[in-house]
């Protein structure tokens, strides 16, 4: 799945949330109004749990873009293996094993995230 489609696909779950979230506050008014008191309760309390699951998307939309523009503006150099006793800095794998979770769906097997991170920087 592409940069873009994720996006999108961001972008699509948002509208679907606040339009559900909409409808979930009309309910409750709609609940009000004839007097079923712990209905609108039981549905503000599940439009606040929306309100918040809206603002944790909102916050892994925006982590999604920067680490997108990160990867696109500081691509690391592809490093040549090094000799025996010299280790790789931790930071090196950050990246690739983030974007190798990001290609598994966010969750993987460590396994699987190490090959694909091996795939994509040429490590043995």
């Amino acid at each position: 799945m592409g940069h873009q489609s994720v996006a999108e696909t961001f972008s699509r779950l948002l509208a679907d949330l606040e339009t559900a979230l909409k409808s979930m506050r009309q309910s409750a008014a709609e609940a009000t109004q004839q007097g079923s008191y712990a209905e609108a309760r039981t549905l503000m309390d599940m439009a606040r749990q929306v309100e918040r699951f809206i603002a944790v998307t909102r916050t892994r939309r925006r982590q999604w873009e920067r680490l997108h523009s990160k990867s696109r503006s500081r691509r690391a150099p592809i490093r040549q293996p090094s000799s025996r006793g010299e280790r790789t800095p931790l930071k090196d794998f950050w990246l690739p094993i983030l974007q190798a979770l990001v290609a598994l769906g966010g969750q993987a097997q460590v396994s699987e995230v190490w090959s694909m991170s091996t795939l994509r920087c040429g490590w043995t």
